[in-house]
């Protein structure tokens, strides 16, 4: 979520400020000039082999351009502004015809005037001429370089002229030249030390990379880790080479380190051109046992050094094997990052190996201090504090924890003060990041500013490595990394054998620890410091994730990604499922992909890239829209119920607003709520994303889109529903003919027709338009949707279709996180969203039906069982709904519903003997109002982060507009609200509560009635939603089943009897999903029952003649349907972890369970 160009100008002029303040007060009235010089390409040794370039960090910052042998020129003067920059050249060097036949070409002038952000941007063949220009144009010019030493390009030639002769000559003048070496690179030092939004972004891209790498590194070495302790990893195997990816096995240091570069590439190399390294190589601790009744302590050399250092980008493979006896049962130390368009992440983790993925009762005590010590120290990062300080805290927390483990021994100030801890933390606290991994790193050293007094009178020995001796300013990025180690040589240097305050039996048993250190980077905030690394660091955290890695077994946590989708109402989900033998396989097989649809199989990757639900959700949400946008799509909106690993719940609310200029009398008088631009809410989809991605997301939000920007650029093959309900669309409905229908004259919706006809199943159709539309909200963030040129897109779209919305109203779109609902059901604890959804009528539903006894095990067969399925929904409720924020007590409305009290009022209500009138339930005579064209997507993650989000464009396609140029459907839900003075088609009256802008007890809020008192529609209410994604946890707050429905008014419904199914009957999720479903909201009266059908190969139950002639004998009006229209999906959890996932078998192809194995 960048913006187009680095801000090398804004840079310039930061260096200029710096610079400024570096120079002496008789240079600051002269003209000044910046130069400096990009390094040419390297060759190994003795040979033409180019090695891979990497940038010099100033020339990036003051640039951003990673080209070979460019040039920069910046012209500064001082005379009114200390850091006015008058020009930004920016020279870059011609392509090459016989250099570019070998290697990559430079930009073109144009192609870098598009990327590049400099006043003047041309070939370095004119630099003598802007030299000499730039000198001539004052009477004296101090030009400032770099050191003229080997650690910096050489200077070219015209350059190197103009310093030799210190002057220029033009019209018989001479114009004085001087030259500095000695400020620049300091006042570049110094800018660099802190980060402007974009610099943190970009590192903040670089260490979501990094952290998903770490992950997905763990949860190899964990299934290893597993394997060696069941018996089943004895010594390696022997490679041929050509084992596939899913075949490796991580035996040594070199596998985890190609595993870790391997997954950073596959994330990073899908943006744009990254550079990508290993800043250091994976290092590990270990420490050789003693011999079998060896009791003595001799110090044994660790397998590296004793911090795991080693030289930085090293690329040697070690040696060392996780096979090896000696290595049980220490740990491994994981120092590893990436560079993201050469900015850097650095992130630490110490992982057991040994020990069967967990850590030892003595490695994890040694954990927890480390772990201490970084939180501790991290809460304290802030601007004003001195990084001295902070690194003090740190040296006293590991005392003090080393006393409480009975390590050390004595007064916890003399020991302090007795040096004794820099043995056992040796390096310093931190560093600076950015550019470089150790960022400014030469000013850091030679700089030691307002040392706070506790170092004067603390040993020096404790901050002999410390790399920043200054207090922290804002923007300043860092790295919090304490460690623990127990180094032979250290120990020896310290004294630490002889130490009298050092229990040496205590001791000894920690030694063979080796070492932790934890390392996260963050930047510094006024308030709280902002952590940018988000791999977790917790000990139980870290050992689930091995752990559960290690032991796959149903449906394999170590997916970290489990996706039960259900992009559709009416729409089916998985109908094959094979594993990768191709055999068939259970719904809980132990191996493979459960969908229904292969192109969503690139949508499962994302937890092999270190993903978790929410990261899941976001993409496959996309997938949906891109694949499915008869009934999702961007410009829809939804709710969102979410549990976190911390297992509290939360509920997003990214339903549609209405615009702010519509009114009542708009509708009244005959607009459309149904098509064209009056039936356009404002969607909320993309700031929904955005919100979940903010708060719980984990990949880079870009990394997201990437599957489906390139599904819609290069194509999808035409499937049977997308098909089926274009041919809806057809005339006469049904049909394949385009002509005489709406989609005719729309030259959008062009590619879903051939020759005048709907697409035949397999061709492929494409989305171009739709595909530069995501690269844009990948790159940018949700802004990009509601400001700039989609926004102005929208508007115009809406607005000539007849419409009132404006780019106010995009931009002033909010979502909401609001306080979910839940209520009890015999042992369980169902969650779910508020209004307005309808999640409270769920859960009265629900509520209601737990007063009577459950039906375990066996479902029951008899008529006695049926009319209870028609007779307890709480339908009627529903027409009270509406925006909380409008309707007034609505809330505790929705509390009294689910009460104890009212949900066995309720039940008493009902009969099993024979059935009531609708007047008996007390509904009022108003409209249900029809939801259609919805999504319902479940995800899980093996962290314990579960996400359901229900989304929805309205009806078939929409509001029949998709939005020219950038080709996504908008949505009709000005169609979810209730029109004064239109009855629907049943006669009954529109619901007030869902009126545009009026309160429950009829008072208009927002704006003034009119003078004749009729309403108004209030700008941001969200009309009603049928909407009701859910989770459920047992007694024991242990999450047992998740889902949602797609499908309207049968959501309740069908929600009810699906959690039933599960909860009451023990069905799977496959035999809940297929078992029949009856359909009754009281108005219409009437009990819809689904006939047996098959689809995909999968039987769907129907309801028996007997049982429904038994319904009509207790009064009930039956309406056979040839299957039920609703949707659900559900996942059931169970003990392993392990999961069970399945959606909706009635319709064809629009989604399915992913995982992977």
């Amino acid at each position: 979520m960048l913006s187009e160009q680095y801000p090398a100008r804004d840079h310039a002029r930061k260096v200029a400020g710096e610079l400024y303040k570096l120079l002496p007060e008789s240079d600051r009235s002269k003209m000044h000039a910046i130069f400096l010089q990009a390094p040419p390409s390297e060759c190994r040794h003795d040979t033409d082999r180019e090695l891979t370039y990497h940038q010099e960090a100033n020339f990036t910052y003051l640039s951003g351009c990673s080209v070979p042998e460019a040039s920069i020129l910046v012209a500064v003067g001082y005379p009114s502004h200390h850091d006015h920059v008058s020009h930004h050249h920016l020279f870059v060097p011609p392509a090459v015809p016989e250099v570019t036949m070998w290697s990559v070409a430079p930009p073109s002038i144009d192609e870098a005037k598009a990327t590049f952000d400099s006043d003047n941007i041309v070939p370095t063949t004119s630099l003598p001429e802007v030299l000499h220009a730039s000198v001539t144009c004052t009477p004296e010019l101090v030009l400032h370089t770099l050191p003229l030493t080997q650690e910096y390009a050489p200077l070219p030639t015209s350059v190197l002229d103009l310093i030799q002769k210190q002057s220029a000559q033009k019209d018989g003048q001479t114009h004085a030249v001087s030259h500095r070496t000695d400020l620049l690179l300091r006042a570049l030092h110094i800018a660099r030390l802190t980060k402007d939004e974009h610099e943190i972004a970009l590192i903040r891209k670089a260490n979501q990379i990094s952290s998903g790498a770490h992950e997905v590194l763990m949860r190899e070495l964990g299934r290893h880790a597993s394997r060696r302790k069941d018996g089943k990893g004895k010594g390696t195997k022997e490679r041929t080479g050509t084992e596939a990816v899913g075949e490796w096995e991580v035996e040594g240091e070199g596998d985890a380190e190609a595993l870790f570069v391997a997954t950073c590439k596959r994330m990073g190399l899908q943006g744009k051109h990254p550079a990508l390294r290993v800043q250091r190589p994976i290092v590990p601790f270990h420490v050789p046992p003693r011999a079998p009744g060896d009791t003595s302590f001799a110090a044994r050399p660790l397998a590296r050094g004793c911090c795991g250092s080693a030289p930085e980008h090293e690329h040697s493979t070690p040696t060392t094997s996780f096979h090896a006896e000696a290595f049980e049962p220490q740990m491994l130390l994981i120092d590893a990052g990436c560079e993201w368009e050469n900015y850097a992440s650095d992130i630490t983790r110490t992982i057991p190996i040994g020990n069967g993925g967990k850590y030892t009762k003595e490695a994890g005590e040694i954990y927890e201090l480390v772990l201490r010590m970084q939180k501790e120290c991290e809460a304290l990062v802030s601007p004003g504090t001195h990084w001295d300080t902070i690194h003090l805290h740190a040296h006293k927390v590991l005392v003090d924890g080393l006393l409480s483990l009975g390590i050390l021994r004595g007064d916890p100030e003399t020991i302090l003060q007795s040096g004794l801890t820099a043995a056992f933390f040796p390096h310093g606290l931190g560093h600076s990041l950015g550019l470089d991994v150790h960022d400014s790193l030469q000013y850091l050293r030679s700089v030691h500013v307002d040392l706070p007094p506790s170092t004067s009178t603390t040993p020096a020995k404790l901050y002999a490595y410390l790399r920043i001796r200054q207090t922290l300013l804002p923007g300043m990025v860092l790295t919090v990394e304490p460690g623990c180690y127990f180094a032979p040589q250290l120990m020896e240097a310290h004294g630490v054998w002889t130490s009298e305050h050092v229990d040496k039996e205590t001791l000894r048993r920690y030694v063979p620890v080796g070492g932790v250190r934890i390392e996260d980077v963050v930047v510094v905030r006024e308030g709280k410091c902002e952590n940018l690394t988000t791999v977790g660091r917790d000990r139980d955290w870290v050992e689930r994730v091995l752990l559960i890695s290690g032991f796959p077994r149903i449906l394999p946590a170590d997916s970290s990604l489990l996706v039960s989708l259900v992009p559709r109402n009416n729409h089916s989900t998985v109908s094959w499922r094979h594993d990768d033998r191709g055999q068939e396989l259970p719904a809980h097989g132990r191996r493979g992909v459960l969908r229904a649809d292969p192109r969503f199989g690139d949508w499962h990757v994302h937890s092999r890239l270190g993903g978790n639900a929410a990261d899941a959700m976001i993409a496959t949400i996309i997938a949906v829209n891109t694949l499915a946008p008869f009934h999702s799509d961007i410009g829809g909106g939804g709710f969102a119920i979410i549990r976190t690993p911390e297992g509290e719940y939360e509920s997003l609310n990214f339903r549609h607003t209405a615009p702010a200029d519509v009114t009542m009398e708009f509708y009244k008088e005959g607009a459309s709520t149904s098509v064209g631009g009056s039936a356009v809410a404002v969607p909320g989809q993309m700031k929904g994303l955005e919100e979940l991605h903010k708060r719980h997301g984990r990949l880079p939000w870009d990394v997201l889109f990437e599957p489906s920007i390139k599904l819609a650029r290069e194509g999808a093959e035409m499937r049977g529903d997308l098909q089926t309900f274009t041919r809806k669309e057809c005339v006469p409905p049904g049909g394949t003919g385009l002509k005489g229908s709406w989609m005719e004259h729309d030259p959008m919706f062009a590619p879903l027709f051939k020759d005048g006809h709907v697409l035949p199943l397999g061709e492929r159709y494409y989305r171009p338009e739709f595909a530069r539309t995501l690269e844009l909200i990948a790159r940018k963030g949700a802004k990009a949707f509601y400001e700039g040129e989609v926004a102005e897109g929208i508007v115009k779209a809406v607005r000539g279709w007849g419409g009132l919305m404006t780019l106010d109203d995009l931009k002033n779109y909010k979502c909401q996180w609001n306080t979910p609902i839940s209520a009890t059901y015999h042992d369980y604890k169902l969650w779910t969203v508020p209004a307005p959804a309808s999640g409270a009528i769920w859960l009265s539903a629900m509520g209601t039906l737990s007063h009577f006894p459950r039906q375990e095990r066996v479902r029951c067969s008899t008529t006695t069982e049926s009319p209870r399925l028609s007779e307890w929904l709480a339908y009627g409720q529903r027409t009270e709904l509406g925006d909380p924020e409008f309707v007034e007590g609505l809330e505790a409305k929705q509390a009294a519903w689910i009460s104890e009290e009212s949900t066995s009022k309720r039940a008493k209500m009902l009969s099993d003997d024979h059935t009531f009138p609708p007047d008996y339930y007390k509904p009022p005579r108003v409209e249900i109002k029809e939801d259609n064209g919805t999504s319902n997507i479940t995800t899980a993650d093996a962290d314990g982060l579960v996400v359901s989000v229900t989304t929805t464009i309205g009806l078939n396609f929409g509001s029949h507009i998709m939005v020219p140029g950038y080709g996504f459907i908008l949505n009709d839900s000005m169609d979810d609200f209730s029109v004064e003075g239109r009855p629907n088609g049943t006669g009954y009256e529109p619901s007030k509560p869902n009126f545009g802008g009026y309160h429950w007890n009829g008072a208009p809020t927002g704006r003034e009635s009119r003078a004749d008192g009729s309403p108004e529609v209030v700008g941001g209410k969200r009309p009603l939603s049928s909407s009701c994604p859910y989770i459920v946890e047992n007694d024991q707050g242990v999450v047992v089943l998740a889902g949602g429905c797609a499908g309207g008014s049968t959501i309740i419904s069908a929600n009810t009897q699906v959690a039933r199914n599960v909860l009451d009957y023990d069905m799977s999720a496959a035999e809940a999903m297929r078992s029949n479903r009856l359909h009754n909201q009281i108005i219409p009266n009437v009990s819809q029952v689904e006939r047996s059908s098959t689809h995909q190969g999968i039987t769907v139950d129907g309801f028996s003649e007997e049982v429904v002639e038994g319904l009509k004998g207790k009064g009930h009006a039956i309406e056979w349907v040839p299957f039920n229209r609703s949707t659900p999906c559900a996942m059931k959890f169970l003990p392993g972890p392990e999961w069970e996932a399945e959606g909706d078998p009635r319709k064809n192809d629009s989604g399915g369970s992913v995982f992977h194995p």
